[in-house]
């Protein structure tokens, strides 16, 4: 067993439920899960601080664009997770580190190096795991991903598709060496108990945590992913800062209550992307030992053929929208797109509002809670010899 394991999540393939239930319920004592990662609500996910720790350009990575940040305060911060991170190895004991990051592919082929330079200098030898999805549920998911961070241009996903994961495994393969990098099928039909977290820790020989988290980063549906892209299209980006992420999470949070079909692209509208990445499959399948052509031609149940059919709403979706906004009955029965931003403008501000008001319950309840603990330890101790 390696020394460190480098988790790198490709989009969907189970990373948040994995970095949640091993930074939160690891029980195994053959095996630590680094917190050298802020804030706290980051759940495990270690992708922003190794960006910032690594990278060439951490200023650069998408959190930290929409955060404003600059380089100098990133390389203030630097320094800062470096240092925890060090003192993290340095009381390893032998047992082996655990790492999770979303964004090895953001390092490039100098950050890897700096990584692997980083953990060698402390006597750490390294592997990277992952998952890959097949290649259509991979193209989905990745464009609902990209729409949740603000990119809306249909064309301009397509374009930059390119070769699809291979460049990213290759990179780590030079980096680490092919024998260090292993790619495994996202597959929940072949997992234990259809579980990618039971699945990565018998892989890895990792005690299963007890507690497992099977609805972390739920994917939106169809008729959420046609609202997002709608808002999308009709409202700018707003200015970056922290405000602004939590908004947009709220959104998110929000739109994930619609029931509906799941978001897939029509294979007509796939068939050129998959023959244009061709041999780069190919390359991908010999690696993961498996095809990865799932559902290639599956053109049953609703799909998106164009730019046009994300703009396609049904009614049941509108008047679900109408309802949560306080809206008329029947008054996006229209269909207009720039009516149906609005209505899904109004939704942010109404998610954002229940979870300021949510917020304040619960420190409402845990000062209420730290002031009955006050007054019973106050009763103990007068009643105290």
């Amino acid at each position: 067993m390696p020394d460190c394991i480098l988790h790198y999540g490709f989009p969907k393939t189970g990373s948040t439920a994995i970095q949640r239930a091993l930074s939160e319920h690891l029980a195994d004592p053959r095996f630590v899960y680094s917190h050298f990662q802020d804030p706290i609500h980051d759940h495990g996910n270690h992708s922003r601080a190794v960006a910032t720790a690594f990278s060439d350009r951490p200023e650069e990575y998408h959190t930290h664009v929409a955060e404003g940040l600059s380089a100098e305060m990133l390389l203030q911060e630097r320094g800062r997770l470096l240092g925890r991170l060090d003192d993290e190895i340095t009381a390893l004991a032998g047992r082996t580190f655990l790492l999770s990051s979303e964004s090895l592919g953001f390092l490039r082929g100098s950050g890897l190096q700096r990584l692997r330079g980083f953990l060698e200098d402390r006597h750490l030898s390294s592997r990277a795991v992952g998952y890959i999805r097949p290649r259509r549920e991979s193209v989905e998911s990745s464009f609902v991903e990209r729409l949740k961070h603000r990119q809306a241009s249909f064309n301009e996903f397509f374009k930059g598709l390119a070769d699809g994961p291979r460049s990213q495994i290759a990179t780590l393969d030079k980096v680490f060496g092919r024998e260090n990098v292993l790619l495994w099928k996202y597959d929940r039909h072949s997992f234990p108990d259809r579980c990618v977290v039971a699945d990565f820790c018998q892989r890895l020989g990792i005690d299963r945590p007890p507690v497992v988290d099977r609805e972390a980063n739920r994917s939106l549906c169809l008729p959420a992913v046609r609202f997002l892209f709608a808002y999308r299209q009709s409202f700018p980006a707003s200015p970056p800062g922290r405000i602004t992420i939590e908004q947009n999470a709220s959104l998110i949070a929000a739109l994930g209550e619609i029931d509906g079909p799941r978001f897939r692209f029509h294979p007509l509208l796939l068939d050129p992307v998959i023959r244009e990445q061709g041999i780069h499959l190919d390359w991908l399948e010999a690696r993961v030992g498996a095809t990865l052509r799932d559902g290639m031609d599956d053109d049953g149940g609703p799909s998106i053929r164009s730019e046009e059919d994300l703009l396609d709403f049904s009614r049941e979706s509108l008047d679900w929208l109408a309802r949560r906004t306080g809206s008329p009955a029947g008054s996006l029965a229209g269909k207009d797109p720039r009516a149906v931003a609005d209505a899904v403008d109004r939704l942010r501000e109404i998610a954002v509002a229940e979870q300021v008001a949510a917020e304040r319950k619960a420190a409402g309840l845990l000062a209420r809670l730290g002031h009955r603990s006050r007054k019973l330890l106050g009763h103990f101790g007068r009643r105290s010899p």
